[in-house]
């Protein structure tokens, strides 16, 4: 390799560093810091891979570190500061391992499932000790009680009728239950989502250019193929079995993992449901403009509120239906002579 491009692909390292330590620092950005991480991969490979996540790591720790000792704002807000690594390390942790060269072996979903169930066996004891931690819950209750006064000023602003049960709603303690059941139920399903997204994301922007470093995956995964096997439905059924028991039997952590594993199968079926339908727009040979106006109007009918949750659920029910429905085999029966 000549000197010149060897440099050429250190500046752009550094480049894609930049641009991902720059967007973990904005508030929204956080769902999108991995994505120049997996184009550096695709573009790069392995070497450069993981130098960026090792300058992205040190530089965002030492930024936080400075802040958290320079600013009188972020006063008492030290004991966050280990809990924000470990978060960081957990997503950088996610996109090396779904890239892993090791790993490779095992179709991309499965490398999916794998790295999340590792999450979420590793936040168990991070989540025991935070529990625990007489600081952290101190902390804590600081920040819904600032929240609770905030949004009372907010929406208790007029006297009314309702003012009782809002401020009920709006304490702190409401607050901080409400908070806890939703980040339970929820936040596997949310590791599990970014680092799909990041990766898919990635690969799409990478592999628009000419990568320089070709990668090999023998387990690619293509929305427009894309498909459950029937067996997923079983996993499915049982965590739905388990979210209604909960609602008459508490069953603890049982419903939370239950939600989780709900949530990313039907999002996983709804993927299904999507290839499902560019399936059928190619077989019924619909045009550009009769398939652009159904896809406004199934967006328009999701955006719209009380009916877009019948159009959420319809979309992993199509994907679903594929269990006993076989619609793409239509199509290797027409060709068949």
């Amino acid at each position: 390799m000549l000197q010149r491009e060897y440099n050429s692909i250190w500046i752009e390292t550094a480049l894609f560093s930049i641009s991902s330590i720059f967007l973990y620092q904005l508030s929204l950005g956080i769902f999108l810091f991995l994505i120049p991480l997996q184009i550096l991969y695709i573009r790069h490979g392995e070497k450069y891979f993981i130098a960026s996540l090792l300058t992205t790591f040190s530089v965002v720790a030492l930024v936080k570190y400075i802040r958290l000792k320079t600013s009188s704002s972020v006063m008492g807000f030290g004991v966050f500061f280990p809990l924000e690594l470990a978060i960081l390390t957990s997503f950088l942790a996610g996109i090396f391992l779904i890239n892993y060269i090791k790993l490779q072996k095992l179709s991309t979903l499965y490398r999916l499932f794998v790295i999340t169930a590792g999450f979420g066996i590793a936040s168990v004891p991070v989540i025991l000790a935070l529990q625990g931690n007489e600081s952290f819950r101190t902390e804590m209750n600081k920040l819904f009680t600032m929240l609770s006064t905030y949004m009372q000023n907010i929406f208790l602003s007029k006297a009314s009728t309702e003012t009782s049960v809002l401020k009920q709603i709006l304490s702190p303690e409401a607050l901080k239950k409400t908070t806890s059941l939703v980040f339970f139920r929820s936040y596997l399903f949310d590791y599990f989502t970014l680092i799909a997204f990041s990766w898919w994301a990635g690969n799409k922007i990478g592999n628009k250019y000419k990568p320089v470093h070709i990668i090999e995956d023998k387990h690619k995964l293509q929305l427009s193929q894309f498909k459950l096997e029937d067996f997923y439905i079983w996993p499915l059924i049982i965590s739905l079995a388990v979210i209604l028991i909960d609602l008459w039997v508490k069953t603890g952590a049982l419903a939370a993992i239950a939600w989780n594993i709900a949530l990313i199968l039907l999002l996983l079926y709804g993927l299904a449901g999507i290839s499902l339908l560019r399936f059928l727009f190619n077989y019924f040979n619909l045009s550009r403009g009769f398939r652009i106006m159904i896809t406004a109007t199934i967006i328009l009918l999701l955006l719209s509120p009380k009916i877009n949750i019948v159009f959420l659920l319809m979309i992993p029910g199509l994907g679903i239906s594929e269990i006993w429905i076989k619609y793409r085999e239509m199509e290797r029966r027409n060709k068949e002579p």
